[in-house]
């Protein structure tokens, strides 16, 4: 036998099995406290999260190395301008 749940309980369900970090995103996405809204209009904020998850996270590697590579390369163009002051410095003062 299929138990017959209303859309009000199966809303709340739903967002008491959402974690902290979901729900915020999601009031942040529905403009508000999600709680407020019918079940479908939660399922179509989950949808577009979920498109803009995959979205974003396609590049974000990427981004993410090349961002690390450029600050060391970074630390090591001033370290090398630092070296290269101290040397003048030293030659212009002998």
């Amino acid at each position: 036998m299929k138990l017959k749940l209303d859309s009000s309980t199966i809303r709340t369900l739903f967002l008491r099995g959402l974690t902290a970090n979901a729900r915020n995103n999601l009031d942040l996405l529905g403009q508000g406290d999600i709680s407020q809204q019918t079940f479908e209009q939660i399922c179509e904020l989950c949808r577009k999260f979920s498109r803009n998850q995959y979205r974003s996270s396609r590049g974000t590697r990427n981004r993410n190395r090349k961002t690390e590579s450029t600050d060391a390369m970074i630390i090591g163009l001033e370290n090398k301008m630092e070296n290269m002051k101290i040397d003048v410095m030293n030659n212009v003062t002998k």
